[in-house]
């Protein structure tokens, strides 16, 4: 079975990270940043078929560096 990876394109405390991994289904593989920066952005995002963009805005140059992107998620909530 392939795996599919997915940036989560906002940096936050590994205790995040954690609570999302809990909830990442068999076949997909949570790519995380160890820094807050565009390098760490840019390195992370080259590979990954889905972004899941939470308090970091993604401009359309994030999806030019990804050429794999198949789905780009706003984290939210809905009524």
């Amino acid at each position: 079975m392939p795996v599919h990876r997915v940036l989560y394109f906002s940096y936050a405390p590994e205790s995040v990270y954690a609570i999302i991994r809990e909830e990442v289904p068999p076949g997909f593989e949570l790519v995380t940043l160890a820094d807050d920066t565009d390098a760490e952005r840019r390195a992370k995002i080259t590979d990954c078929e889905v972004v899941i963009v939470a308090a970091q805005p993604m401009a359309p140059r994030w999806a030019e560096a990804a050429p794999d992107l198949k789905l780009a998620h706003h984290q939210g909530i809905g009524y």
